[in-house]
């Protein structure tokens, strides 16, 4: 991981833990991870039903 400054940042929601990280890396992830939510919200599936083509393709899309 890319965390030099010592502080261990963890975070934990529906369908994500985050371990780690440099503080900027933390909140991408972070942000993917709520984006990710919003998007199964949106579609009413949970992750788990996702088939692999269509996470892959939400990824891609919320990664811009």
């Amino acid at each position: 991981l890319d965390n030099q400054d010592g502080h261990v940042r963890v975070t934990r929601g529906p369908n994500f833990q985050l371990v780690g990280g440099s503080k900027e890396t933390h909140e991408v992830m972070q942000e993917t991870a709520i984006k990710l939510n919003e998007e199964l919200t949106k579609r009413q599936k949970p992750l788990e039903a996702l088939e692999p083509k269509e996470f892959l393709d939400i990824m891609h899309r919320i990664q811009k």
